[in-house]
């Protein structure tokens, strides 16, 4: 198997990594701040922000690393070892929130308990997406498909590590669970330390400008911040409208979240290729923004009205 192949097979073992993590950790966190909707994204809301703020501290320091795979195994040993210890702080969260908020019963301390749990391996796990892209893209011309090709790994290997939860959550418990979830990041690390090789000079993504590159790059940037926004409020809702469908637990949010990761990696796969093709591909992003807001507005009287149209239909 050759460094590409051990690297996106990497990158799927992370997003294997990511997606139960956070799963296990709503699911663990539950009985110290709540199992409401407003506590669950709570949690998912820390958590991407995690990410966010990582992929961006990342995407400065993968700039300049000679051997981005390297930088991607510090980052996964990091935080598959801290997922693997996580059960020994969500153990002791109830009565650590009993001994510092006696009366409290607001989110804001269950905000403060999960800082320390949730942030540090965020952070790893999102700054881990530039430094797989640096040692991923070596050109312009494929940089749309092999940027594609590791985004669409790491979130079919969040799928799979969705679909894989649920048995090994029934068979061995949240505790190993989630030790189990730190070793898929550990072993993740040793594939890149397997496919590490240092970057030719003068050889990882570009720092000129691509063509049609303007200096609109902080109004494209709010523009996806408010589409991350707006995806995760639709989330939200989709999770509530079909919460008679799903379930108001674990095994409905699993439910409901794979499809939407399926088609998100779907979408990475086959954009990628059109993307290098494209002289303007930014010209491409408005576009693709206005559609998926349009479908979502189309989606949401679907969603709401679906639980009555199946209950009509069994009755």
């Amino acid at each position: 198997m050759g460094p590409a192949s051990l690297l996106l097979l990497a990158a799927a073992l992370a997003g294997v990594a990511t997606l139960a993590a956070e799963m296990l950790w709503i699911r663990g966190l539950g009985r110290g701040i709540g199992t409401t909707y407003e506590a669950v994204a709570l949690v998912a809301g820390l958590f991407l922000a995690g990410l966010g703020l990582g992929a961006r501290l990342g995407a400065r320091f993968a700039a300049r690393s000679e051997r981005p795979a390297l930088g991607g195994v510090w980052l996964l040993a990091g935080a598959g070892t801290w997922i693997a210890l996580s059960p020994l702080y969500i153990a002791a969260l109830p009565d650590l929130r009993a001994a510092l908020f006696p009366a409290e019963s607001a989110l804001l301390p269950a905000l403060l308990l999960q800082l320390p749990l949730v942030v540090p391996p965020a952070l790893a796990l999102g700054a881990l997406f530039p430094y797989l892209v640096r040692a991923r893209v070596a050109d312009v011309a494929h940089a749309g498909r092999r940027t594609g090709g590791v985004y669409a790994a790491n979130t079919l290997g969040g799928v799979a590590g969705l679909l894989l939860l649920l048995p090994v959550l029934e068979a061995l418990g949240e505790a190993l669970a989630l030790r189990l979830t730190g070793a898929a990041a550990l072993l993740a690390s040793l594939l890149l330390w397997l496919a590490d090789r240092p970057l030719p000079h003068g050889e990882g993504p570009p720092t000129t400008a691509m063509p049609g590159q303007t200096s609109s790059a902080s109004g494209l940037g709010a523009a996806l911040f408010a589409s991350g926004a707006a995806a995760l409020l639709a989330q939200l809702g989709w999770l509530r409208m079909l919460q008679p469908l799903a379930g108001a637990h674990l095994y409905g949010v699993v439910l409901l979240l794979a499809p939407l990761l399926l088609a998100l990696a779907a979408g990475a796969a086959m954009s990628g290729p059109l993307v290098d093709r494209l002289r303007r591909p930014t010209h491409l992003v408005p576009l693709l923004l206005s559609g998926a807001g349009a479908l979502v507005l189309l989606s949401l009287p679907i969603a709401g009205g679906a639980p009555l149209r199946v209950l009509e239909g069994t009755s």
